[in-house]
């Protein structure tokens, strides 16, 4: 199906109003920059950790966050509104329609990351591979978000969907080190790849488009075909509409 951009670019401009008004939004926007300043200014980890520690665990939020629970909210929302109706009536083709908010956030998305970047105050010299990576982490992550609001009937059922996936793609790669189990599980997700990726180029041990990181782009690959077919397959079975 094309999708049209002059059709996309006006339902941007609706979803950002629409976030604009709803507070739930900006704290979880907020969140990842709050967590920076929380360990950068007010309670410092220390020079021994580096400043790639805190940067790590606030952008793995913000792959988390934004994605899963803000994107599964918008749609959700929409749905309980029945404003899809009303846009097709307008010639909206569905497929737009959740194109548009993927896009806004996965915008809002690379403003965190910048911000986060920013308040850490690393080495300028590593921004370019940590928006690379960080955005390719998130692209597969995107289309689950987008499918947990299709699979959900309002938006406080989306939290019942998501917490389980974010749980899943948050705490393996922080206690990968605990154990092999938890090291083997870390190894599958995107988030962990992101970790990994920069905690290599951050210790020059490999640099972000070596041959031995090209195990971690796959992982992130993998990822966006994964969250591709279940998308797909959300979308087919339930549709935007379905109540």
């Amino acid at each position: 199906m094309k999708l049209r951009a002059r059709i996309i670019k006006a339902l941007m401009k609706k979803d950002f109003r629409m976030l604009a008004g709803n507070k739930n939004t900006f704290f979880i926007l907020l969140l990842p920059i709050l967590f920076c300043v929380l360990y950068t200014k007010v309670l410092p980890i220390g020079k021994e950790t580096g400043m790639l520690y805190p940067l790590l665990l606030c952008e793995v939020l913000n792959l988390i966050c934004a994605p899963i629970s803000l994107l599964s909210m918008m749609v959700a929302e929409e749905k309980e509104k029945n404003t899809l109706r009303t846009l097709i009536m307008s010639d909206v083709r569905a497929m737009e329609f959740l194109a548009s908010k993927m896009f806004v956030v996965l915008l809002l998305m690379e403003v965190i990351s910048v911000a986060n970047y920013l308040l850490v105050g690393l080495d300028m010299k590593f921004f370019a591979g940590y928006m690379l990576i960080s955005t390719l982490a998130s692209v597969g992550i995107l289309f689950l978000g987008a499918a947990v609001g299709i699979l959900s009937e309002n938006q406080m059922s989306t939290g019942t969907i998501s917490t389980p996936l974010m749980l899943l793609l948050m705490l393996p790669p922080m206690f990968a080190g605990m154990n092999k189990v938890l090291e083997k599980i870390a190894f599958c997700l995107p988030t962990n790849a992101f970790m990994e990726i920069m905690n290599g180029e951050y210790q020059n041990k490999a640099a972000f488009l070596s041959g031995a990181n090209m195990k971690h782009y796959a992982v992130c690959l993998v990822w966006i075909v994964i969250g591709i077919a279940v998308f797909n397959i959300v979308y087919k079975k339930r549709g935007v509409d379905s109540q």
